[in-house]
């Protein structure tokens, strides 16, 4: 018979993934203030310290949840085939709304200093680049985007975080939250739609 080992210290399967998962359930429905290693350890049913095996830190395991939610960020964006921009910043809106605390998680503090990792900065690249072929579909599949369509893609970014930072922030105030998101709607269309 063979040593008996204690499943809070042993794992079988992907600990790595596991503990993004559960990180990022955490993140989406509690916010980053929520992410501690103890409470992703007992989701994934290991000690804390199995964590360290594949992350130096908290914010290590952070980092990979952010790259996660711009993975899905793209998803959402990259479904429909026909869209406007004005379209794409409405798709934006509604995951930034659905998926609050992610969000938040996606453009907070700590995060913003990871963006030139490699692999948050290729997902920030397809965001941009598919948003610039929406404006201009003679760039789809082209690597270097003009100068020109970037700032227009960043001025539509802007204007939809922006809005979306007033709107969670509570400085817009609506009667209920269908009328917040049909404004929000109305605006980011019409302007995308301008830009």
């Amino acid at each position: 018979m063979g040593p008996v080992r204690n499943k809070k210290t042993f794992h079988h399967g992907d600990l790595r993934r596991a503990a993004i998962i559960a990180a990022y359930d955490l993140i989406l429905e509690h916010g980053e203030e929520a992410l501690k290693l103890r409470a992703i350890a007992s989701k994934c049913d290991v000690d804390h310290t199995a964590l360290y095996r594949h992350f130096n830190n908290k914010d290590a395991l952070a980092y990979e949840v952010v790259v996660v939610g711009f993975q899905h960020l793209n998803d959402v964006l990259s479904k429909p085939e026909e869209l406007s921009f004005g379209d794409l910043l409405v798709l934006y809106a509604r995951f930034a709304l659905e998926r609050r605390n992610l969000y938040e998680a996606m453009f907070s503090q700590k995060t913003q200093t990871s963006f030139d990792e490699r692999s948050l900065a290729a997902e920030i690249d397809k965001l941009t680049h598919r948003a610039a072929a929406i404006l201009e579909p003679r760039l789809e599949g082209k690597r270097k985007i003009p100068t020109d369509v970037r700032d227009r893609v960043i001025e539509g970014w802007a204007l939809a975080h922006g809005l979306i930072d007033l709107l969670n922030r509570g400085m817009l105030s609506f009667d209920n939250e269908d009328q917040a998101r049909a404004f929000l709607s109305s605006r980011l269309k019409c302007a995308g739609n301008r830009i």
